[in-house]
């Protein structure tokens, strides 16, 4: 099959190559591997001078959902809502991070991350609100501005 132009699936006039409406209050696309097992993949891509920068959403047969960026050279990062990456080779956030079940209905604090449980830098069970694991017995921390001190407090 060949369109010229834009297609249409629950509307008569498309605003985009694919345009899907719903009739009602949801509308969805399935991408299905099939009966057997597998990955179902929605690729995406993109030009910067003529270089192809490619990117995938994937549902693994396990249930997951994958981001996987890559392909042409160039930013291989994911960014969640912004909407250009800040580095290559990460995640980038833009605004608050809940994590959690417990903060469901909580709001994150702007540019901050809130943490149910504990965090653990350097290990992978932590056995406190934060805690830091290292081969060498030390953390620093540095102020950023010159004229300020950096301190840590330890409050029981």
């Amino acid at each position: 099959m060949i369109i010229s132009g834009n297609v249409g699936i629950g509307t008569a006039s498309p605003g985009s190559k694919l345009d899907v409406e719903g009739g009602g209050s949801d509308v969805g696309v399935m991408i299905t591997p099939g009966s057997g097992s597998g990955n179902a993949f929605l690729y995406l891509k993109g030009y910067n001078g003529g270089t192809a920068h490619q990117a995938s959403i994937q549902s693994n047969y396990l249930g997951g959902i994958v981001m996987l960026p890559g392909g042409g050279s160039g930013d291989t990062s994911v960014t969640i809502g912004g909407s250009s990456p800040i580095n290559a080779n990460v995640l980038n956030l833009y605004g608050g991070a809940a994590i959690g079940s417990g903060y469901v209905t909580t709001a994150a604090p702007s540019n901050g991350l809130i943490v149910q449980g504990n965090v653990g830098i350097g290990t992978a069970s932590p056995g406190a609100a934060l805690d830091v694991q290292a081969a060498t017995a030390h953390t620093k921390l540095t102020s950023t501005t010159g004229t300020n001190y950096a301190y840590s407090s330890i409050i029981n």
